[in-house]
């Protein structure tokens, strides 16, 4: 795909939810609702064009396809997805310039 090309020159990525700058250093897409396909082009960004990175705020979202209605609720809605945090755990194997990664909730 695009993002994984070593000779792509993309600089920056816009969605609905979110603006990815490759001259960003931290990033917070908290509270998004962003899901598993979200979390795997984050981490193919974070992998390919967004190599400054140092901080990195992905939590109250649903990366796993799973989420609460309400915080005090038990029981969860959707569907398990892992590919989303699988995704992010690989980008993370590579990306030597994150110090900092909120993934809670």
């Amino acid at each position: 795909g695009l993002l994984a090309s070593t000779s792509s020159k993309l600089k920056s990525l816009k969605c609905s939810k979110f603006h990815l700058r490759a001259d960003a250093t931290s990033l917070s897409l908290w509270g998004k609702q962003l899901g598993s396909g979200a979390a795997v082009l984050v981490s193919a960004a974070m992998s390919t064009f967004m190599t400054s990175l140092t901080h990195l705020d992905l939590s109250r979202n649903r990366l796993c396809g799973l989420y609460k209605e309400n915080p005090g609720d038990s029981k969860f809605n959707g569907t398990y997805d892992a590919s989303g945090i699988k995704a992010i755990a690989e980008a993370l194997s590579v990306t030597a310039s994150l110090t900092e990664l909120d993934i809670q909730g």
